[in-house]
């Protein structure tokens, strides 16, 4: 009898303590079942970006050795006047007659840092017209240590985008994506020079597609937005995806954001490229108007029949715009035959044009509609 107590006590015993155990387990979920321990409280560790944890690594590898460093130096002349200690006390007694100022020349040294990555193997690489631009010098410093004086063959402020030759053979090249098939939410890699720390890497996703930017004097359009980290001196640098495709140019920060950069998408490098290799510069189509896009105030106010249209704010002097007679207060309905919503539409028609071809408008003035034929300049 006594032995069946005990053995009923045992068991009972052994079954609150498995219940316990498994109880604890299941408050700590699976990670606990998989071996891993949490402490009270802890957070469950983060998914993985990835299934292959070494595709990041294998990434870096491959974009590395294109990706340069960018030492840009310039002198600028600056003039000041020079004043002379008793100045002030002959002023008092004889006035401005005396003419105590002389002005002097001194100039100033100006340096700065970029990023850049080579796409040809005999030395041209790509990287941003603003990291470049009024550079007496540029330096480029290769991953290898190598340091070679580049030449600017070209550059493009519109895009930002600007070309450099170095004299060099048998180049690492980085491999060009297609940055019209980036998604949002997808992992990329940004390497540049941030403050002179060269090759430097960080991570994040495409947060954004089609973003527009104004620096005060332009406005850069169609951007990919990441929270990749970006900072002075990675501009130039490669935006990279998993694959180590170059999808864009690391060109600019949101100032007093955490998280918000934008990188030039590769493709709209990709068809200009060549031609700035070549030419030194692009030919741009041009029309030469400012626009504003209809509001209902702005529909009640001119007191029109439609509610779609492009407003014409004012036309540039000079301009293929207003050499065709459009005038302030006109209403651009159609272009080319099409009906338009938004300036972006008339922009992109008038993109697909060359210099010299002909864009038909439909525009309201006066109470009715009119035809003005504008001849498409080259963007000066």
């Amino acid at each position: 009898m006594k032995q069946s107590i005990k053995t009923l006590f045992l068991v009972s015993f052994l079954s609150a303590l498995t219940g316990c155990l498994l109880a604890w387990a299941l408050y700590l979920g699976p990670g606990c079942l998989e071996g891993r321990r949490l402490a009270y409280g802890q957070e469950r560790p983060p998914v993985r970006i990835t299934d292959d944890r070494n595709a990041v690594i294998r990434a870096v590898k491959l974009i590395s050795p294109a990706v340069v460093n960018i030492d840009t130096s310039s002198a600028r002349k600056v003039t000041k006047s020079r004043e002379f200690p008793a100045e002030k006390f002959f002023r008092e007694f004889f006035g401005d007659s005396i003419p105590f100022n002389q002005y002097e020349e001194q100039i100033i040294p100006r340096k700065g840092k970029g990023s850049g990555v080579i796409i040809s193997s005999d030395g041209y690489i790509l990287t941003n017209d603003h990291v470049v631009r009024g550079a007496d010098e540029i330096l480029v410093t290769l991953s290898n240590k190598q340091q070679h004086k580049a030449v600017l063959k070209g550059a493009d402020r519109v895009s930002d985008i600007a070309i450099l030759k170095i004299e060099a053979k048998s180049l690492p090249v980085a491999k060009l994506g297609d940055s019209d098939r980036a998604e949002v939410g997808e992992w990329v890699i940004a390497v540049g020079n941030p403050y002179g720390y060269d090759h430097t890497v960080t991570a994040g996703v495409i947060s954004g597609r089609g973003r527009n930017l104004s620096d005060g004097s332009k406005e850069y359009q169609d951007l990919l937005q990441t929270d990749a980290a970006i900072n002075p001196g990675n501009s130039g640098g490669p935006l990279v995806n998993l694959d180590g495709e170059v999808i864009g140019i690391n060109t600019a920060i949101m100032p007093f954001a955490q998280g918000i950069g934008f990188a030039i998408p590769i493709n709209v490098a990709r068809k200009i490229k060549d031609e700035l290799a070549t030419r030194g510069k692009i030919s741009r189509p041009y029309m030469g108007v400012y626009m504003q896009e209809l509001t209902p105030d702005l529909v009640d106010y001119l007191k029109l029949p439609f509610k779609e249209g492009i407003v014409v704010s004012g036309t540039v002097e000079g301009s293929p715009a207003e050499s065709a007679g459009l005038r302030k207060g006109d209403v651009i309905q159609e272009i080319d035959r099409n009906r338009v919503k938004t300036a972006d539409e008339i922009r992109k028609v008038v993109q697909s044009h060359k210099a010299g071809e002909e864009i038909r408008l439909l525009v309201w003035r006066s109470g009715k509609q009119e035809v003005v034929t504008v001849k498409i300049g080259e963007m000066p």
